[in-house]
């Protein structure tokens, strides 16, 4: 696997190509949840969300109660990302909120460059992916329970 440059989430994730669908996971506690959310907003260390700020998940990353993890797969352009990070919840009206979602570290594959055939799986081809980090804010790493 070749290693690639630090990356940003614009260098990376381009929506006039059409939606992203990223899988917005939480750990409060020890349960763990996963929804599909489309980001409104990519910026270069950002995506933002919205969501109901009614729902558990929502109210306990409000409460800095929730550790994120955040995946998106572009099978169009062969592309993986691997986020961690800290999230904000900003009120709007009624029950609607824009959850701000800041990247501390991250990876991707980009398989752009791998070669492939019907014949090769998935894993096969993933061995010639290029590999990258993706750069985090410059906000220092939050943590749920009270940072």
């Amino acid at each position: 696997m070749d290693e690639a440059a630090p990356a940003t989430l614009g260098d990376l994730l381009n929506t006039s190509d059409g939606p992203i669908v990223a899988m917005v996971m939480t750990m409060v506690g020890r349960e763990h949840s996963s929804r599909p959310v489309q980001p409104t907003e990519v910026g270069d260390h950002r995506l933002t969300f919205i969501v109901d700020r009614s729902l558990d998940w929502v109210s306990a990353i409000a409460r800095e109660q929730a550790l994120l993890h955040v995946t998106v797969a572009d099978d169009r352009r062969g592309l993986y990302i691997a986020l961690n990070g800290c999230a904000e919840v900003e009120p709007r009206d009624g029950n609607e909120a824009a959850l701000h979602f800041d990247v501390e570290r991250g990876e991707y594959w980009s398989m752009s460059g791998a070669q492939g055939d019907s014949g090769i799986t998935f894993t096969e081809t993933m061995k010639g992916a290029i590999h990258g980090q993706v750069l985090g804010s410059s906000k220092g790493p939050r943590q749920a329970g009270g940072r």
